[in-house]
C-alpha cells in the first residue's frame, strides 16, 4: 500500500504545523487576556486616582475626571460636577 502512506505523509505535514499554530495562538489569546485582566482597575480606584491628578492640577486627570462623573462610572453620576 504505497498509496496509503504516500497519504499519510501528506496529512501529517499538514497537521503537524496546523497543530502547532492552533497551540501557539491559543497561547498567545491567553496570555493577552491574563495581562488585560490584570491591569483593568476598578472603576472606583481609577476615579480616586483620577481626582488626586486633577487635585494637583493635571490638565488630562481633569478631563477624564469629568468623564467619570459624566458617565456615573466609578462616582455618582453628576452633570454639574462633570462641567464644574
Amino acid at each position: 500500500m504505497p498509496g496509503r502512506s504516500r497519504a499519510m505523509t501528506l496529512v501529517s505535514r499538514i497537521a503537524i504545523p496546523s497543530v502547532a499554530v492552533v497551540v501557539i495562538c491559543g497561547a498567545a489569546i491567553s496570555w493577552h487576556f491574563a495581562k488585560a485582566k490584570a491591569t483593568t482597575r476598578k472603576p472606583v480606584e481609577e476615579a480616586n486616582s483620577c481626582r488626586t491628578r486633577a487635585e494637583q492640577g493635571d490638565a488630562k486627570a481633569q478631563s477624564q475626571l469629568a468623564g467619570f462623573y459624566y458617565q456615573g462610572r466609578g462616582v455618582p453620576q453628576s452633570y454639574h460636577d462633570a462641567v464644574g
